[in-house]
């Protein structure tokens, strides 16, 4: 949640009332139940964020090796 800019917290091993309502905003923003649970359905939601920000690095670090080098 810190990574994606939904809990200002300190990082611990405990699951308290600041990171339940950071996944509650999460949820909401993506237009899933807001249960405030790290369920399965708000671990998907997570995890494709991750990974579509991922391609998209991966995406424009290619087009800019094909800009430099004529590629």
């Amino acid at each position: 949640m810190k990574t994606l800019g939904y809990y200002n917290g300190d990082l611990t091993s405990y699951f308290d009332e600041t990171l339940e309502t950071s996944l509650k905003t999460y949820q909401a923003s993506v237009g899933i139940a807001e249960t405030g649970k790290l369920d399965k359905l708000t671990i998907r939601y997570i995890l494709a964020k991750y990974y579509d920000d991922k391609v998209a690095d991966y995406k424009n670090e290619v087009l800019q090796v094909i800009e430099d080098y004529g590629v």
